[in-house]
């Protein structure tokens, strides 16, 4: 209804900083369950990313409602590389940056 307050229940969000390798069992120990997880730390850049797509699948294993990783020159260049066009028009949006592409595409925005 137009003009009337809303009431939302925001999930909670639990940082999880990986070094080394990662542990789903620890997860579920931490009590992620319903909760929002987004990883970080040194041990993101090691992930490939179909290692981070299973760990994202993974969510209703160790209990969480989602799972994400932050934006790094890997998942950029994985952006590059399936979809030019989305990316270049949604990177610009993300940075305010304007991008340029090798030869290959000759396109700029």
């Amino acid at each position: 209804m137009l003009g009337q307050a809303i009431s939302m229940l925001l999930p909670k969000v639990v940082g999880y900083k990986l070094v080394g390798e990662l542990d789903p069992l620890h997860l579920r120990s931490l009590g992620v369950v319903g909760k929002f997880v987004e990883f970080f730390g040194p041990g993101v850049s090691a992930l490939s990313i179909a290692d981070r797509a299973t760990v994202a699948n993974m969510c209703p294993e160790f209990g969480a409602t989602l799972a994400h990783f932050p934006v790094d020159e890997r998942s950029l260049q994985y952006l590059y590389q399936t979809s030019e066009i989305i990316f270049m028009f949604r990177y610009k949006s993300f940075t305010g940056k304007k991008v340029r592409f090798p030869k290959k595409s000759g396109n700029t925005i």
